[in-house]
């Protein structure tokens, strides 16, 4: 570690080109593993994050290659390993799957599998990567990541503690509380960087994220890309209906909608509520033919970890024709080919949790897709128009 640091030392990241030594070694081994070539940008996060000198912030748009970053280092530093905290247990699953078929060892560790047995195995160096969420990062216990810390043979091959979806540490801090905690270990672990990432982080998020971090601006190295998704088209649409009737929805499958007619793109609606993801997606189903009707299902919270997972592959391979979710399947999912997302309530969102729900359709950037901005007639300005003009009356 302290000899690639070395060597990376008076290279200035900001100078390098796709003719640098490098940016070409690094981008060969990606291609290699990956069977991907990344882009410049990519390259020099990730350098950036191998010199060490500073933290890394990377903002870029869903679905561009942020996560491919956290993994591009190891190429590098084949004793490193990387841990990286996720919002969602579901997308340490996706990391794991997809960095097996790159035959890199990885696990993701939640409270169901966060076993002393596991811990061992992490220590000994069994996983190049430990994906984990911030309840199981900063738990105390007689094993797990608190003992892990304090092993330096452990903390040395800590190449970046990286934060996918890092804008999560300033928004979700007021159910998930270990978030507005994470910046201790900026402290415990003195010399790691810290790589935090996120497709919607704007100015006064990222500097939120950044004092609950305790990282100065000076001790950052900042990449920002556009977030804009040139292949992602949106629309609003003003709900006329009761809002308990989702009548509006209807557009999905047509009256009268038979077996042998068209199927409706494959899409993915989104929830801020449980009980109305629920209930929109049986009103939905009435709508189908019997044998059709569990071709609908819906993903949220309560649901048991191994039934999201089925739902998940049953919507990557087809088997369904879409999904009613909540954030579970609204932040950082990776499914490539949905063609429309439509977003119940939008008008109650924030600009960071509309962004991210419009980036779940067409992951794959050959691809485009259909947002749908559902919004109360109370968000649109001739209805305020008209209200105004009635009590001048």
């Amino acid at each position: 570690m302290a000899d690639l640091k070395r060597k990376l030392r008076t290279v200035n990241i900001d100078s390098l080109n796709s003719k640098s030594p490098w940016v070409i070694k690094l981008r060969e081994k990606t291609q290699k593993a990956f069977c991907r070539r990344p882009c410049l940008w990519q390259t020099k996060v990730s350098l950036a994050v191998l010199k060490g000198d500073k933290h890394v912030c990377c903002i870029a748009g869903t679905g561009s290659g942020k996560t491919l970053t956290f993994w591009m280092p190891l190429l590098l530093r084949e004793d490193g390993i990387q841990i990286v905290v996720v919002p969602l247990n579901i997308l340490g699953k996706q990391d794991v799957d997809d960095l097996k078929k790159a035959g890199i060892p990885a696990i993701t560790i939640t409270a169901e599998n966060a076993t002393e047995e596991n811990f061992k195995d992490i220590e000994a160096g069994k996983y190049r990567v430990i994906i984990t969420n911030p309840e199981m990062l900063l738990k105390q216990s007689k094993f797990g990541f608190a003992k892990l810390f304090k092993i330096k043979a452990f903390t040395d091959k800590i190449i970046s503690l990286d934060f996918d979806e890092a804008h999560c540490i300033s928004q979700w801090g007021s159910f998930r509380p270990e978030y507005k905690e994470i910046g201790r270990l900026v402290h415990i672990l003195k010399g790691v960087v810290f790589h935090i990432t996120s497709a919607t982080m704007p100015t006064h998020v990222k500097i939120d994220v950044l004092n609950i971090l305790h990282i100065q601006p000076s001790q950052l190295y900042d990449m920002r890309r556009s977030s804009d998704r040139h292949n992602v088209f949106l629309v609003v649409r003003e709900i006329k209906h009761s809002l308990s009737s989702f009548m509006d929805l209807n557009f999905l499958v047509p009256d009268g909608w038979k077996t042998g007619n068209p199927f409706p793109p494959k899409f993915l609606g989104l929830f801020d509520s449980i009980l109305d993801c629920v209930n929109a997606c049986l009103q939905m189903r009435a709508r189908l033919p019997l044998e059709h009707r569990n071709r609908i299902k819906w993903h949220h919270s309560e649901m048991s970890s191994t039934y999201r997972e089925e739902v998940v592959e049953e919507l990557k391979n087809g088997t369904l024709l879409g999904a009613y979710a909540t954030d579970t399947l609204g932040t950082g999912m990776d499914i490539s080919d949905i063609e429309l997302v439509f977003l119940w309530r939008a008008n109650k969102l924030s600009m960071c949790s509309l962004w991210q729900r419009i980036g779940r359709g067409a992951r794959n950037l050959s691809r485009e897709a259909i947002a749908v901005a559902f919004a109360e007639s109370k968000a649109f300005d001739h209805v305020c128009v008209e209200k105004e003009e009635k009590k001048r009356k």
